[in-house]
Parts: C-alpha cells; sequence; structure tokens
C-alpha cells in the first residue's frame, strides 16, 4: 500500500514537473530529476537496502519544506480577502493544486515512512 502511494505521488509530480518545464520553468527539471531518483530509491527500498527507506524520506520532506512558507503565504492572501485571489479563480485552483501536491501528500507520505521505519527497528529489535 506504502508503494502504491509513493509511486502515485512521484508520478504525480513527474507530470507536474514536466508541465512546469514545458513552460520553461527550470523548477520543472529540479522536480523531474528528483522524481527520478525518488523513483530509484523505492525500488531500493522494495529490494531490501537499508539506506533506500531514509532515502524515500528525503524528497517529500524536501518539498515540504521548499514550498509549504509560498502555499501559508498564498492562504494567508487567500482569507485576508486579497483582490488577486478574489478576482481570479483560476489563481485558486493553482493553490488548490499545489496544496494537494506539495502538502497534502507528502506529509501523510513522511508519517506512513515513519511510522513504517519505526515499526521495522522495533521488530528488529526484538
Amino acid at each position: 500500500m506504502l508503494t502504491i502511494v509513493q509511486v502515485i505521488w512521484a508520478v504525480l509530480m513527474a507530470v507536474w514537473g514536466a508541465f512546469l518545464l514545458r513552460l520553461g520553468n527550470t523548477y520543472g527539471f529540479a522536480l523531474l530529476i528528483l522524481m527520478v531518483l525518488y523513483a530509484f530509491a523505492i525500488i531500493q527500498w522494495r529490494r531490501g537496502k537499508p539506506w533506500a527507506r531514509w532515502a524515500c524520506m528525503t524528497p517529500p520532506a524536501l518539498v515540504v519544506l521548499i514550498t509549504a512558507p509560498g502555499i501559508i503565504n498564498n492562504i494567508m492572501l487567500i482569507l485576508s480577502g486579497d483582490p488577486l485571489y478574489r478576482d481570479s479563480p483560476g489563481t485558486l485552483v493553482v493553490v488548490g493544486i499545489s496544496v494537494v501536491l506539495f502538502i497534502a501528500f507528502p506529509l501523510p507520505l513522511i508519517a506512513l515512512l515513519a511510522a513504517n521505519r519505526a515499526g521495522d527497528a522495533a521488530a528488529d529489535a526484538d
């Protein structure tokens, strides 16, 4: 189940990265590279490599740390009634997509990976 969630998030992020790259945004290229490395870490984790579990936690954590301040700022502007958000429903859609891709998916994913790691560590201690 966890691997399925990881793969879904990686594919969604890769599609978003390709979209940004097509628009000429270099952040999209960095996102694509990060997702390729993430896919490699997922495969290595499924093969039983102990380092890969920590490597699987790094991309979601990086995405949250890098994007959370901007998303929080956008949400604060929405709640304060900023004209940009009041007059442009498209901006709200973009902020919604950002929240889902950059916060709503990675935070539970990090929690699931940490819980999975804690369960494995407890099993190793026995």
